[in-house]
């Protein structure tokens, strides 16, 4: 396999007009400063799962007409200041999946149109302040987890305005400034999963009133302001999984009136009382598997008048007669009971699987469905 990229690569081919050009799963170590200039029409090219280490100034110099860079899966740990300088019409850079520590002072200084940055899967441990500089006009999508990222400065995403996705999950961050995210006004899509947070600041996400998908499950927060969101008005989804916070039941919680998707699970919620879903009335989804509910008010779920999934699974609920009236009500309604979610990185996976009881012990390991022959009520 070739292990360097030169000019006379493609000299003598007649291939001055190229276009798309694929060279992923090679064994490429170099790539010359002039291997590109007789195929500088190119708009596509692929050098991901090779073995590239470090990229120079003049790499891809010639290739001002590219739109599409790939370079996944490689060995690069360094990026030189002036690597993207001439890569005017890129719209879409990859480096998922490489060795890179850290990212220099306006590293993606010339990509005067890139929309989407991929930088997962790196090695990366702290941003500087200007990192992102030259690219605020333009950059739409950034893609940072599975790094080491452990601090964030304010001022780190400044001037990013037109950014709707955000991606820090699975990295190491414990804290995040007031201010983090102050200039991201355009902001839909914000993924924190995986982290190390403890605390939400209650004006965190103030700014993001075009906010709809925010995710901050498997973390360690303790408590969340019941007007935290109070601004974001267009935000649907909502995930709180695996934290370490006891939902009060005896007040609404959260005032989130667009909110249509709310999961809960491995949280604490002991009961489902008439007002904690007040100032949720929009809700379509809940998952609440293993949050140690033992009891459920129907009055809790029968002014939802859109929800059609509820997952309770793992929850040491009573099985009397108030839970068969829950349970007729929800199958009078069409909500499904058998719902059942996993969040997998950016996957969710569904299946169905019918809840059982837990108590009392002669009901023990019973499905729901079971109740109507063995309760008399």
């Amino acid at each position: 396999m070739q292990q360097s990229l030169k000019i006379n690569s493609f000299e003598n081919r007649n291939l001055q007009k190229l276009k798309y050009l694929d060279l992923r799963g090679n064994t490429i170590k170099q790539i010359s400063d002039d291997a590109f200039r007789v195929i500088n029409k190119l708009i596509y090219l692929n050098l991901n799962n090779n073995l590239l280490s470090a990229l120079s100034e003049d790499t891809f110099k010639d290739l001002t007409r590219l739109e599409y860079l790939y370079l996944e899966s490689n060995r690069i740990y360094r990026l030189d200041e002036n690597t993207f300088i001439n890569l005017e019409s890129l719209r879409f850079l990859d480096l998922d999946n490489n060795r890179l520590k850290t990212l220099s002072e306006a590293v993606f200084d010339g990509l005067d149109n890139v929309a989407q940055i991929r930088l997962s899967g790196n090695r990366i441990e702290k941003l500087i302040v200007g990192s992102f500089d030259g690219i605020e006009w333009t950059t739409q999508k950034l893609y940072l987890g599975w790094n080491r990222i452990s601090t964030l400065k304010e001022g780190m995403f400044r001037d990013l305005i037109k950014l709707r996705l955000l991606s820090l999950r699975h990295n190491k961050i414990k804290t995040l400034p007031r201010e983090i995210f102050k200039d991201l006004i355009a902001l839909e899509l914000i993924y924190l999963d995986g982290n190390r947070i403890e605390a939400l600041d209650s004006n965190l996400f103030h700014d993001q009133i075009r906010l709809k998908v925010l995710d901050i499950s498997n973390n360690f927060i303790k408590d969340i302001d019941d007007d935290m969101f109070i601004r974001n008005c267009q935000l649907h989804s909502l995930y709180l999984s695996n934290n370490k916070f006891i939902v009060d039941s005896s007040k609404p919680f959260l005032r989130i009136p667009s909110l249509s998707l709310l999961k809960l699970s491995n949280c604490v919620v002991n009961h489902l009382t008439k007002n904690i879903f007040q100032n949720t009335p929009n809700l379509t989804a809940i998952a609440l598997d293993n949050v140690f509910l033992s009891t459920i008010d129907i009055e809790s779920i029968k002014q939802l008048k859109c929800l059609k999934f509820l997952s309770l699974h793992g929850n040491p609920i009573q099985c009397d007669c108030s839970l068969q009236r829950v349970r007729k009500w929800c199958i009078i309604q069409n909500i499904d009971l058998y719902w059942f979610t996993l969040d997998s990185g950016f996957l969710t996976i569904e299946e169905h699987k019918e809840p059982t009881c837990e108590f009392p012990d002669i009901f023990e390991d019973m499905p729901w469905s079971h109740m109507d022959a063995n309760l008399k009520c």
